[in-house]
């Protein structure tokens, strides 16, 4: 190569022109190659989902990790929000009551959106949960076959912290067992052997009936009222950790019903449907292995 004709600081100005050239050239591949590498791993090896598993399989570590983040959670006031977004959204609107105003109702009464709305608002805490102690994932609560109250769990109530107004915090309570007992099996395959999703929902959640009787109240508020306190009334009932712990089951057989129905009939709310406040809609709460944050049951 020979040498350069221009004047010196000119061939230092070209010299460098092309070294910056060069590494920009890299840059950009190297760029390349990492966006590659990317498309392909979640291509080929989509994000794992969370591991969703009883409250008997939680080792006294995992326990004492799910308290630690959910005093954070507290002092962020954090819950406080999630308490006033099931206290007005869920108890004005989410619920097959019949002296509110439902969005997308049955004909047999039931409200389309209740199993998608608390899937959404479940998996909502346990985000904030994996965010602050990465790995948790939030257990379910089976009641018929472990009715007792999860022992590391049995003094465990702190009270609710609100970042302002007049009320700073508010205190949960318990009354277990005292006015009902705890929801039975029967209930549950009672409500997962029925075909039409409506009734399914329904069933699990406030009332099963045959042929229009009445046969005893759902699986769902058969536990919040055997948990009592806090927790039968739905206007407090997610101050209590255990209302987490008991929707993770209640979604769980959602879940169940989902795979083994296979023939179904779905007449559930149109995927299109919002659920307020959160952005999202029915659809994407539909498979929970397709999720924002995936997860599944053992």
């Amino acid at each position: 190569m020979g040498k350069c004709a221009l004047p010196r600081w000119a061939c230092r100005r070209r010299k460098l022109c092309c070294r910056v050239l060069v590494a920009l050239l890299l840059l950009d591949l190297g760029l390349l190659v990492c966006l590659s590498a990317t498309l392909i791993r979640h291509r080929c090896c989509p994000e794992r989902p969370y591991i969703r598993k009883s409250t008997v399989d939680v080792s006294e570590k995992e326990w004492e990790a799910l308290k630690a983040a959910w005093h954070q959670l507290n002092d962020e006031f954090l819950l406080g929000d999630l308490f006033n977004q099931h206290r007005l959204y869920a108890q004005h609107s989410m619920h097959s009551t019949d002296n509110v105003a439902v969005p997308i109702r049955a004909p047999n009464g039931g409200n389309l959106l209740f199993l998608p709305w608390h899937r959404r608002f479940v998996a909502n805490l346990e985000d904030l949960l994996h965010s602050r102690q990465p790995g948790l994932v939030l257990p379910y609560w089976d009641i018929p076959n472990h009715p007792a109250v999860p022992s590391q769990l049995v003094d465990f109530l702190p009270a609710v912290r609100f970042g302002g107004g007049d009320t700073p915090s508010f205190q949960p309570t318990r009354a277990v067992g005292q006015d009902v007992g705890p929801p039975e099996l029967d209930q549950l395959h009672f409500a997962l052997s029925r075909r039409l999703y409506s009734n399914f929902s329904l069933d699990l959640e406030c009332v099963a009936f045959h042929d229009s009787v009445v046969l005893n109240p759902g699986y769902h508020d058969r536990g919040h009222g055997y948990v009592g306190g806090t927790m039968a009334n739905l206007a407090t009932a997610n101050a209590d950790i255990l209302f987490y712990l008991h929707h993770a089951f209640v979604d769980k057989a959602w879940s169940e019903w989902q795979l083994t129905q296979d023939t179904a009939i779905v007449d559930s709310a149109p995927t299109s449907s919002s659920l307020v406040p959160f952005h999202a809609t029915v659809g994407s709460v539909q498979d929970i292995g397709t999720m924002q944050h995936p997860y599944r049951y053992v």
